[in-house]
C-alpha cells in the first residue's frame, strides 16, 4: 500500500494498494439491480463506495465525517462490458467510524448503506437506509424514487 489514513484522502484504491485482498465490503444496498457498496481497508484506513452493474448517468458516492466523493458512470459507457462498475476515491476513517455509499440512478432512484469496521471484533456492522428520517433497517435495502419505497 503507497497510503494510510488522510493520505488516502482523495486516491484511487486500487492505484494505492488499497483494493483487492486488503479490502472488504462493510454495508451493501441493491437500487434496482444495481450494487452499491461501502468498502474499507484496514490496511489503508480508508473507505470508498463501488457501483456495480450500473448504467451511464448512475452515481455512486461515500460520505465520512462530513466528507464527500462521487463517481459516476460515463455516458456512452459499454453495457455488455464491465465499465458500468465505478467506485469512488478514498476518504479517511478512523477505527469504527460510520462511511455511508449511497447510489443514484439516473432515473432518481437512490438507496443508501452505513458500514464501519469494528477492528476489535474484526468484523463489520452495517445497515441500510433512506436519506430520510426513517430509522435504521439492519440489512434491508430501502430504494427511494418515483413511486418505490420498498
Amino acid at each position: 500500500m503507497k497510503c494510510s489514513g488522510a493520505d488516502c484522502a482523495g486516491r484511487d484504491p486500487e492505484a494505492m494498494g488499497c483494493g483487492g485482498p486488503l479490502a472488504v465490503t462493510v454495508a451493501r444496498v441493491r437500487v434496482g439491480t444495481v450494487g452499491v457498496e461501502v468498502r474499507h481497508s484496514a490496511a489503508c484506513s480508508a473507505s470508498w463506495a463501488r457501483i456495480t452493474g450500473a448504467a451511464p448517468g448512475d452515481t455512486v458516492s461515500v460520505e465520512v465525517a462530513g466528507a464527500t466523493e462521487r463517481a459516476t458512470v460515463p455516458e456512452g459507457a459499454d453495457t455488455a462490458a464491465t465499465e458500468t462498475d465505478a467506485y469512488t476515491p478514498m476518504l479517511a476513517v478512523a477505527p469504527r467510524a460510520a462511511a455511508r455509499a449511497c447510489g443514484t440512478l439516473a432515473d432518481g432512484t437512490r438507496a443508501c448503506a452505513t458500514g464501519r469496521w469494528d477492528p476489535r471484533g474484526g468484523r463489520a456492522e452495517r445497515s441500510a437506509r433512506t436519506g430520510g428520517s426513517e430509522p435504521d433497517h439492519k440489512g434491508v435495502g430501502i430504494q427511494e424514487g418515483p413511486g418505490r419505497i420498498a
